[in-house]
């Protein structure tokens, strides 16, 4: 009976002459072409979504424009700010980033397709070599799709979030301008502040999309973020992708600072742009450079002095462009300098900050500024961080030769949040992926679980927090500067620069 049944397997396989391998791979095509058709349906809802979200602003924008009014007395200043409402629609500015993902998958999915061709015909070690091949663009393919989605979506909410903004902001200035007509005496006095106020806001908006359009132009090519890097457990390979994609945001930088501009707003703009891009990657390339200097090859070593030069190129053409846009403005702002002691405190801040942003060489203004405020405050400590004198709500304190700050006023201006832990009676601060934990009155802290030990320990005195300024400085990735002439201490965004000394 056994013999039988055996015998009648065999006939039954010779007739269907169907071998279980050939089977088994086209079952594998069709997984293969189920993921094709998954990728297709997935493009095809993104852009149906792309071509909604369009619609949507597009009546935003005619929202708007329904509702503005005109005002006698601010005429001209309507008609800049109706001019301003075209940079809203930041889905022309975003198209070149957006072109150059759609040909990227087009050419993902021409490879795809092609390698399923191939499939279809080969055998043995090639089939292999060809299956693995298609798995990795399937996956790049996924990847690729899973970032302009999210790009998409984050453009779409920062789009929304100042869309809303600004209409609120058009209203409220419809309504007072209609008010302002019929007002007299002091409440039009209120009324017209008020409205110049909403302006100012509704500048300042449109300058953070400008400066933002350029940020995107600036990163169109960005594929590998930060935290791909310092998660990665391919460090080299990922940090050398990383250093070539940086150098070629900084000669698109270059090429936007040889374009010859409308108005100084517009450099100040594409300026703006890249000390935010070049803030955001700091952290990474501290670490990419303190790699570079272990064990690292020479390639790495090389990439990232091609960097750093490709760096130094652009603050020099921006100092460069500065003195020619503002020489006069400094020259007149240093002239107001040597009469300080006449200035109200409040202008005495713009002064500082207006010299410091628009000066070609950041230390000798911060030289000046020192040298001015030695007159009245010559043996009291300075400190200025991002251009701007902080405000601390309790003065910093010198404690083993090192100095002290307020850790909420100095975190903020770093824009770093702070906790407090009563448990464990530390301070917390975070930024982005960093995190600093300080206990109070102990030297040992921990930045991002590792163990550091500090020269001087977080204290609390008249119930205030108090925290070394060098170390969180630097560990929030900026750059501390003393001058002792001056007694002055400066915090800027770290250049990565060597210090002289």
């Amino acid at each position: 009976m056994k013999n039988l049944l055996i015998v009648f397997l065999a006939i039954m396989l010779m007739f269907t002459n169907v071998p279980l391998k050939s089977l088994a791979e086209e079952d594998t095509d069709t997984k293969i072409e189920e993921t094709v058709d998954d990728d297709k349906e997935d493009e095809e809802t993104e852009e149906k979504e792309e071509m909604e979200s369009e619609e949507d602003d597009d009546d935003m924008d005619s929202d708007d424009e329904d509702e503005e009014e005109d005002d006698d007395d601010m005429d001209s200043d309507d008609e800049d700010e109706e001019e301003d409402d075209d940079d809203m629609d930041l889905d022309d500015d975003d198209m070149d980033s957006d072109n150059d993902d759609r040909e990227e998958l087009e050419e993902l999915k021409a490879m795809q397709m092609e390698l399923i061709k191939k499939l279809r015909s080969s055998k043995g070690e090639d089939r292999k070599e060809i299956m693995k091949e298609l798995l990795e663009v399937n996956k790049e393919i996924k990847e690729l799709m899973k970032d302009m989605r999210e790009d998409k979506e984050e453009k779409e909410e920062e789009n929304k979030e100042d869309l809303e903004e600004l209409k609120e902001l058009r209203v409220k200035q419809a309504e007072l301008s209609k008010t302002l007509k019929t007002a007299k005496g002091e409440e039009r006095e209120e009324i017209l502040e008020e409205l110049l106020e909403v302006k100012e806001e509704i500048k300042e908006l449109m300058e953070d999309v400008n400066i933002r359009n350029y940020r995107q132009n600036i990163d169109k090519n960005r594929k590998i973020k930060e935290i791909d890097v310092l998660k990665a457990d391919n460090f080299e390979e990922k940090a050398m992708m990383y250093l070539e994609e940086q150098k070629e945001a900084r000669e698109r930088i270059l090429e936007m600072l040889d374009e010859d501009f409308e108005n100084k707003e517009e450099f100040l703009n594409v300026e703006k742009a890249y000390r935010k891009v070049h803030a955001r990657s700091i952290s990474t390339m501290k670490r990419i450079r303190n790699a570079a200097r272990k064990n690292m090859t020479e390639d790495l070593k090389e990439s990232f002095e091609e960097l750093m030069e490709k760096d130094r190129e652009v603050r020099e053409k921006i100092m460069e462009i500065k003195k020619e846009f503002f020489e006069d403005r400094v020259e007149a702002l240093e002239e107001r300098l040597e009469r300080l002691s006449e200035i109200e405190d409040e202008e005495r801040e713009e002064l500082y900050e207006e010299l410091i942003d628009k000066a070609s060489d950041k230390k000798e203004a911060y030289k000046k500024i020192g040298l001015a405020l030695n007159k009245t405050e010559k043996d009291k400590l300075k400190i200025f961080v991002k251009n701007r004198r902080p405000s601390f709500d309790a003065d910093p304190i010198v404690k083993e030769g090192r100095t002290l700050v307020p850790v909420r006023a100095i975190s903020e201006m770093l824009d770093a949040e702070v906790k407090w832990d009563a448990e464990t009676e530390s301070v917390i601060i975070k930024k982005g992926e960093k995190e600093i934990v300080l206990p109070i009155n102990k030297r040992k802290i921990r930045v991002n679980g590792e163990e550091k030990e500090t020269e001087v320990a977080a204290a609390i005195e008249k119930s205030r927090t108090f925290v070394p300024l060098r170390f969180i400085s630097e560990n929030l990735d900026a750059k501390v500067g003393w001058d002792d002439e001056t007694r002055m201490i400066t915090i800027d965004d770290d250049d990565l620069e060597e210090d002289e000394e």
